[in-house]
């Protein structure tokens, strides 16, 4: 998963234009909006598009997955995300 950050990080800065900014500036926890990294909804737009074109989605979701076969138990993940609204 590591390498997937890096590599997403790397692309992010290539398809934003990002010139100043290196892997090592963006946190793994920080906010790519607003105080962030600054970000704006053009650019999320990019980020949407690049994520789609090199299957960072799906990449993500198989180690998210991984991750939830590897706990045995379906509470850890239901917890995780508890935050989603239910209707």
């Amino acid at each position: 998963m590591e390498q997937l950050i890096q590599t997403l990080k790397e692309q992010l800065i290539e398809a934003l234009n990002l010139e100043e900014t290196t892997p090592g500036d963006i946190g793994d926890d920080m906010p790519l909006f607003g105080d962030g990294l600054g970000l704006d909804s053009i650019d999320a737009l990019e980020i949407i598009i690049l994520l789609e074109k090199n299957r960072f989605l799906e990449q993500i979701a198989i180690y998210q997955f991984s991750k939830f076969l590897n706990r045995g138990s379906l509470r850890p993940s239901i917890n995780a995300n508890s935050h989603v609204s239910q209707h």
